[in-house]
Formats: structure tokens, sequence, C-alpha cells
């Protein structure tokens, strides 16, 4: 689709400034969050999904049609684009001022695009008492705040890493699939025990190649109690001993154990598929990987459990997040960002409309209700939510029950800057533990910390 003109939109709201102002439907249950200061106002959101995804493709374009006909006056142009924040494309739109009207950003990308003075700032247009956003769970909210504390934009997912388990090897392996490991050393202990079955069975498993591998190795390290980068985000700060303690654990379970198995250089899908053929006992994963392991790899929903991620001592201090959120440009016109606002509130923050319409979901059988994420809520919102879900539920909600325990105190943190990049470097450093008995730690960590502050100094210039 061609990006629509901002300068016909400007022409559209100045004709449309004589006209009387309308006031925006809203959600029964919710006071009115914004209103409109013209009749007729155009809006451009990207992130539609596309055409080879034809079901998530026809949602989003009756959600559409459904918002512009609870809103009389606005028009919604979205244009698809995958992935929705594209490295190629989004600064370089960004630094052009040619993203949509209100566009989608990674929440690692959100603080560098404030900062970048391209993003509009929408507290005032916010009233203070909208449930939907003072309930969001501050540690996501928190990444689309400016230094200022003013908010520059709206969540529209978020996702946490735990630890993905297999509930029918566990029983299998002797295992309690109720009490799965807290601590890296229960991992090791049960990945030991389930790769004694046998039969070509994986005790646990991880990532090493294509940037996934320094992925999971951020979120082991947050778990471990610590970050990948200094406090100012300049330096590299995983060349240490907590670095070297989740490198040798690994080194441990895939050499010493031999419960890693064989076959390295994994990435997702080996991983699903493994899980999904009761293959594999534990992997660290979010939530969103379980749908995949039971439509795609044929698995049950009543085998697969998720836990909080493993720490040293105990369950995990920290645990990485991510997901995404809509940004408002900073050329957009107040009756712009008002359209906009109330576009994503009602596509993503609303229980029971929009993406989260339960009902359309369950009906459609292509995605399961009840995952314990996205789920951006905590407090009342998060009881209406649930209460939303819960008549239309697909999957058993025990089996995440930990899980979401966990991720109600866990503290969650983002990825780090040029986060990309930083995950290349480390997967040499992950696959060289896994594929090389002999691989010494500490002189990868060593070669990658020096490589990632080089990245980190031309990444802030």
């Amino acid at each position: 689709m061609k990006k629509h003109s901002r300068t016909a939109t400007l022409a559209c709201v100045a004709a449309a400034a004589l006209v009387a102002p309308t006031t925006f439907a809203v959600a029964p249950g919710y006071a009115s969050p914004v209103s409109a200061s013209a009749q007729n106002v155009t809006i451009t959101v990207n992130c539609e999904p596309q055409t080879s995804a034809p079901i998530p493709r026809e949602d989003w374009l009756q959600d559409v049609a459904n918002f512009e006909k609870a809103n009389p006056g606005v028009t919604v142009v979205s244009h698809d684009e995958f992935p929705c924040d594209n490295v190629n494309t989004f600064w370089p739109k960004l630094a052009a001022g040619q993203e949509e009207n209100t566009f989608y950003a990674y929440l690692t990308d959100t603080q560098e695009a404030i900062a970048s003075g391209q993003v509009a700032d929408i507290q005032k247009y916010l009233p203070t008492n909208d449930p939907r956003i003072n309930d969001i769970l501050p540690s996501v909210l928190n990444t689309v705040r400016g230094k200022n504390g003013d908010l520059y934009g709206l969540p529209s997912a978020d996702y946490t890493m735990g630890l993905l388990y297999n509930r029918k090897l566990f029983t299998e392996a002797g295992l309690n699939p109720n009490d799965p490991p807290t601590t890296w050393a229960g991992v090791r202990a049960d990945a030991k025990k389930i790769s004694a079955l046998g039969n070509g069975i994986v005790g646990y498993a991880d990532y090493s190649a294509d940037n996934q591998g320094g992925w999971h190795f951020t979120a082991e390290l947050y778990s471990m109690g610590g970050t990948m980068v200094t406090a100012n985000g300049r330096h590299a700060n995983f060349n240490n001993a907590l670095g070297q303690q989740v490198l040798e654990n690994l080194h441990n379970m895939r050499w010493v154990d031999n419960s890693m198995g064989t076959k390295q250089l994994l990435q997702i899908p080996d991983l699903e598929e493994m899980m999904g053929a009761n293959q594999l006992g534990m992997y660290v994963a979010a939530p969103d990987n379980i749908p995949t392991i039971v439509q795609t790899y044929g698995n049950s929903y009543d085998n697969i459990g998720i836990s909080a991620l493993p720490g040293e001592n105990g369950p995990a201090k920290a645990t990485l997040m991510g997901g995404g959120a809509y940004l408002f440009d900073v050329h957009d016109t107040p009756a712009q960002i008002q359209a906009g606002i109330k576009f994503i509130e009602y596509e993503y923050l609303t229980p029971g409309e929009g993406s989260l319409d339960y009902a359309r979901t369950k009906a459609q059988k292509q995605s399961p209700v009840g995952l314990p994420e996205p789920n951006l809520w905590q407090g009342k919102e998060n009881q209406v939510q649930l209460a939303a879900e819960k008549p239309y539920l697909t999957e058993p909600t025990q089996n995440f029950q930990l899980f979401e325990q966990a991720m109600s105190t866990m503290q969650a943190l983002v990825e780090p800057p040029d986060a990309q990049q930083i995950y290349s470097v480390l997967d040499s450093v992950m696959s060289g533990v896994l594929t090389n008995q002999t691989y010494d730690i500490e002189d990868g960590l060593h070669a990658a910390a020096s490589q990632v502050n080089t990245l980190l100094l031309n990444y802030f210039g």
C-alpha cells in the first residue's frame, strides 16, 4: 500500500477545523479517554498483518472497520510491514520524519526513539483515571516514558522469559511435573534424569546461532543477577564471574552430564520441534512458544508447562522482557494523536475487543486462549482481563500458574542497547561452549566484551 501523504492529512485536518468536534465511542465500562478536536481526521498506522497471514490480516481489517464505524469521521490507513520494526528501515524513516502517524517499535528501541526528538509526548492527551493505562505493569510502561516522566507511547504486547518444560517427560523420569526446578543446579539434576530415559531424549537444550544464542545468554545472565551492560549502557558488563557461571553451567550439562545432546547450533524451530516430539525436557522460552509446539509440532497443551526462570539459589532475580509499543510521530496534529491513542487502546488495551476478542480467537481455533502472556496489566485491570478471557479458555491454565506467580514479583529487564548486534557477538561464545569441549570461557568472554564495547561506542557515537 502506498504511504499516506502527511501533507494530505494536514490539509484534511485544516479543512475540518471549522467542523464541530465529536466524541470518540468507547467500549462498555470505560470512561471516554479522548475526544477528537476535529470531525474528520486520518491517521496512518503500521504493523498490519501481511497477506501471508490471512486470518490475522482479516481480523485486523475487520477491527479497523469496526473502529471507524464506532468513530465516524476517523479514517485509519494501515500499512503492512514485516517485521514491524525493521532495523533497516525503522531508523532512517524516523530520522527523515517519515514514520506513520502511529508506529510500532520494539521495547528495546523506544528509549532511543524518544531521545531522537521524533516522537510526540502524549501525556496531556490522556486522562488521569484511565485504568487501561494506569494498571499497565510499570516495567513495561516505563519503556515508553521519557526522562521527564511523561508518556510517549502505548505498549501493545509484552513477553518475559521462563523455563518451558515437558510435563510428560518429567513424569516418565520420576520427577514431579508440578514442581519444576527453581535453580540452575536443579535444572542440571533434572536434565540428567530426563536424558537417562534414552531414545534420543535431551534433558535441556539451548540456542547458539542466528543471534538467538546471545539472546539466551542475556536471559540467563539476568537470571543470575547480572546485566549485559553497565548502568549507562555504554560498556559490556558480562565479562565477569556471573558470565562465566552461565557458561560453565552449560559446559557441564553438555560435556560432563551429556544431557544436552550432540546436535548443537540450534535455533527456535529446532527446540520447538524437539519439544513437540517429546524429545526435549526443558529450555528457556517465552509462553508464545507453546502454541507452535502444539499446533505445528503435534504435542498437547496438557503436556507443556512453564515456570519461573531458574536462578542461582532460587527463582531468578530478574528475567528478560520484550515486546512492542506504538509511538506517535512528533509532527502529528492533536487530533491525530487523539485518534491514534483511541485506536491503539481499542486494538490492544481493551479486553474483549480488537486483538483481545477472545470469543473470535476461540471460534477461529487458530490461537489458544489462556496463555499467561501477553498480559500487560496488574491490579484491577488484570482482573478485568482475566474475567474477559475466562469464558473462552482453551488451555489448562494451571500449567502456567508458577510462571504467572513469579512474573508478578520478578524484576523484568529490557534487552541491551543494539541488542541484535550484541547477540550476534555472544552467539560465538554460546556455540563455542556447546561445540568445543576445551573452549576457553574466560578468553571467549574477554574477546566478546571487547567487540561489544566497540559496538556500543559506535552505537552511542
